[in-house]
């Protein structure tokens, strides 16, 4: 039971289900005093597969990488006319031979690869792809070396400050470091577009 006036609706379901809890077109109800209303949800079905292997540089599987299929990435949107190209993300974790396997609704998906920055690794190259029931996906994801560096200094009012300093690609790169002195330097790759950014606490 809930009191008269307007509701927000939402929901949320175990992808384990089969299904993705995709965005409401309409999700505001206004109820009366003393009535019933019915709301129904249409759920997407997980009825698609992304598969593939992750690599090391020297072409040797990549275990522990964490692999997404998104519908948007830095900025972009996968599918312009898609109700849920913001929100729909799925991943897993590569095993002991690289391999690994996502359900997914039908689509179009970035499909792209991470790992901690401290390993010393440049992300691979993102990959946009559509699925469905009927045509799944077969991707290699291979993490790149480094092979140049983003180096500078961060600053407040003109004096150097500690700060946390992140960078990303628009290929998929991601790198970040630490400094106590306002001075860093990130890993990087050529031929690919960088924006960074900085944080830092203050008193």
């Amino acid at each position: 039971d809930v009191a008269e006036g307007s509701w927000r609706i939402g929901y949320w379901i175990d992808s384990s289900a089969g299904y993705f809890d995709r965005p409401l077109e309409q999700n505001e109800i206004t109820i009366g005093a003393n009535e019933d209303v019915t709301f129904d949800i249409t759920l997407d079905p997980l009825d698609a597969t992304i598969a593939g292997t992750a690599l090391r540089p020297d072409g040797t599987p990549m275990e522990n990488a964490w692999i997404s299929a998104d519908t948007s990435f830095a900025g972009q949107k996968s599918d312009e006319g898609s109700l849920y190209n913001w929100w729909n993300n799925q991943g897993r974790i590569t095993d002991a031979e690289g391999h690994f396997s996502i359900r997914v609704a039908s689509g179009t998906y970035f499909v792209s690869g991470s790992l901690p920055p401290d390993l010393g690794y440049i992300n691979p190259e993102k990959q946009k792809l559509t699925v469905d029931a009927d045509h799944p996906a077969d991707v290699t994801l291979q993490f790149r070396e480094s092979d140049s560096t983003i180096a500078g200094a961060v600053s407040l009012n003109g004096e150097p400050v500690a700060a946390f300093v992140w960078a990303w690609s628009e290929k998929g790169g991601y790198s970040d470091t630490s400094t106590t002195d306002g001075s860093y330097t990130l890993n990087a790759s050529q031929y690919d577009n960088w924006h960074v950014g900085a944080v830092s606490e203050t008193t």
